[in-house]
Order: structure tokens, then C-alpha cells, then sequence
């Protein structure tokens, strides 16, 4: 027979614990916020990122660099508590389904991620720097227009091979990414075939100055 009084009270239990690790989450996420913010502005976060190509992403966003990584390392924490919560509660009222849930979305799904931010931000970063090098290899505009869309082509097929990387180092499987990633690539490399010829005919058809 089942114990209503018991059952009752596990769930009170359960949906106090869940809401105390929420609370203490989110004041974690809080402090790490106002820290991150606080260091990334001390050491010149922002006018590092603004060289690449992730920094352009993050000004559309209408952030400051540091407001922004704050807030996905606040945000980060928020879920992890959440999960971590909704863990415990499943352990107090013994439903292991939601339990065996919560395990996985944290060491699948919040570990892979971060992995995944991870090496996607370092290996964009390495990028943006070695096609920044190429560019300043030459400083003639008849061999820039030749380098541009070259470098620019690496770029992305660097950005690809990086993705798929991290992908595959986070543990959420990349069966799916060459059949998305394959046309994609075929497409671009046309383009860039297309504009070379275009930019060769050019310098052909171009009068020569004597």
C-alpha cells in the first residue's frame, strides 16, 4: 500500500532541494559573471577579440567581448545547477528514469558542449591569426586580389575541419556532418574556382601600363 503522507512529503523534499541548488546556482553564476567580466577587462579581452572573426560575431550581438563571455559562462552554470537539481530531486523521490536523464544531459550534452566552445574558439582563433599572417605576406594589390579569395577559402575549409573536430572530440557524433558538410564545401570551392577565373581574365583584359 502506498504511503501517501511519505510520497508527499518526498516530493516537497525533492522540490525544496531542486529550487535551494537552483537558487545557489544562480548565485554562483552571479559571481562568476561579475569575475569574468572583471578579469577579460583588466587583461585587454576586448581589443584581442576584435581581430577575429569570432569578436565580429559577438559585436552583433550588441555585447561588450567580456559582457558577452560573462554571461555564457553565467548561463553555462545556470544549466549545469538546473540539471544537477533536477538530479537530486530525482534521487530523493527514487525515479531513476529522471535520474539516468540528468546523468546523461550532464556528461553528454554540458560536458560535449563545453569541449566542442572549447576548441572551436582556440582553433578559430588560430585560424583568424595564420590567415592574418598570409595577408600580410604581400602587400601588392595585383597579388591580393589573387590572395584574397585563396586565403579566404582556407579560411572557411579550416573553420569545417575544425567543426568537425570538435565535434567528434565532444562526444555528440558527427555521423551526419559529411553528407551536410560535402555539398557545402563542393559549393564553395565552384565559387571560389569561378572568382579566380574571373579575377585571372581580368588582370588578362587589364591594359599594361608601360
Amino acid at each position: 500500500m502506498v504511503n501517501y503522507v511519505d510520497l508527499l512529503f518526498n516530493i516537497l523534499k525533492a522540490a525544496g532541494s531542486a529550487c535551494l541548488i537552483w537558487a545557489l546556482g544562480w548565485l554562483t553564476g552571479q559571481v562568476v559573471k561579475y569575475l569574468v567580466i572583471k578579469i577579460l577587462s583588466k587583461i585587454g579581452f576586448e581589443e584581442w577579440i576584435r581581430k577575429i572573426s569570432l569578436g565580429k560575431v559577438i559585436k552583433r550581438t550588441g555585447y561588450l567581448p567580456q559582457e558577452f563571455m560573462g554571461n555564457l559562462s553565467a548561463w553555462i552554470i545556470y544549466v549545469v545547477f538546473i540539471v544537477f537539481g533536477v538530479y537530486v530531486a530525482g534521487s530523493i523521490v527514487q525515479y531513476y528514469e529522471l535520474m539516468d536523464f540528468a546523468r546523461t544531459l550532464i556528461d553528454v550534452y554540458i560536458r560535449g558542449f563545453l569541449t566542442l566552445l572549447l576548441i572551436v574558439i582556440v582553433g578559430f582563433a588560430l585560424i583568424d591569426a595564420f590567415i592574418g599572417y598570409v595577408y600580410k605576406s604581400t602587400e601588392l594589390k595585383a597579388e591580393m586580389q589573387i590572395l584574397y579569395p585563396l586565403a579566404e577559402y582556407l579560411r572557411i575549409v579550416l573553420y569545417i575541419a575544425v567543426v568537425v573536430f570538435a565535434v567528434e572530440q565532444s562526444g555528440l557524433g558527427v555521423g551526419v556532418l559529411p553528407t551536410l558538410l560535402t555539398p557545402m564545401i563542393w559549393g564553395v570551392t565552384i565559387i571560389i574556382v569561378l572568382f579566380m577565373v574571373y579575377l585571372i581574365i581580368q588582370n588578362i583584359r587589364a591594359p599594361r601600363v608601360a
